[in-house]
């Protein structure tokens, strides 16, 4: 539910500003999960402010060929916007994308009223990775929230990253003797809707803010 405040909160225009959530999970064996949260109005077309959001009727009616040409456009979206640094080397990760419900954070179904994408993947840390930043690309259309935390560690460290950017570097957990937890990244394994409450909330009351300085700061042509 909390996706639905970062939908129906950021009303600076005629239609919601669309959201670009990152969210990366460091894990004890090394391994960092990361979650991106996309609206597919941001790769439909070049101002998505545009357009509405968009409907669960969007996924449902499209073929399986269609499907796997937006999933592709998803994931093409994500490579050129983008960027994932360990140290000063960075990486583009293959990303597993599906459909989701964007108000429950589940996966969609027949009563979808809005659908996004979530683009999941666990990616193996180099050896000597000490740091991990997102750089967003120039030309991006909206701003990022960055969430970094460690498996089982509350704490979220959450960040505003804007196009043309780089996050601020977040200290990779060093190796520990601890057996990893199972976290297996499918394209339709869904993260527990329940645990990512708080931190949906976290980034819904931050999207309001962000979203409000982005627009209002943005050159406006004259009448």
């Amino acid at each position: 539910m909390a996706l639905a405040l970062i939908l129906t909160a950021v009303r600076i225009q005629a239609h919601p500003i669309p959201t670009l959530v990152v969210e990366a999970i460091f894990h004890p064996d090394r391994a960092c999960e990361l979650k991106v949260n996309l609206d597919p109005r941001l790769f439909l077309h070049e101002v998505p402010s545009t357009l509405p959001p968009v409907p669960g009727s969007w996924w449902r009616d499209q073929d399986e060929t269609e499907r796997a040409k937006n999933l592709d456009r998803a994931r093409q979206y994500l490579a050129g916007t983008l960027q994932f640094v360990f140290n000063s080397s960075s990486s583009q990760p293959p990303w597993e994308v599906q459909a989701i419900d964007s108000m429950l954070n589940t996966e969609i179904s027949a009563t979808t009223a809005e659908v996004h994408l979530l683009a999941r993947c666990r990616v193996n840390l180099p050896t000597d990775a000490k740091e991990f930043k997102v750089t967003l690309a120039r030309n991006a259309a909206v701003p990022v929230i960055l969430l970094n935390s460690e498996l089982g560690n509350p704490k979220v460290v959450p960040q505003s990253v804007y196009p043309g950017e780089s996050s601020r570097a977040f200290s990779v957990p060093v190796t520990t003797s601890s057996p990893p937890e199972s976290a297996s990244v499918t394209s339709t394994a869904l993260p527990n809707a329940t645990g990512s409450l708080w931190r949906l909330m976290l980034a819904s009351v931050l999207v309001v803010g962000l979203a409000a300085v982005f627009w209002w700061s943005r050159p406006r042509s004259k009448a």
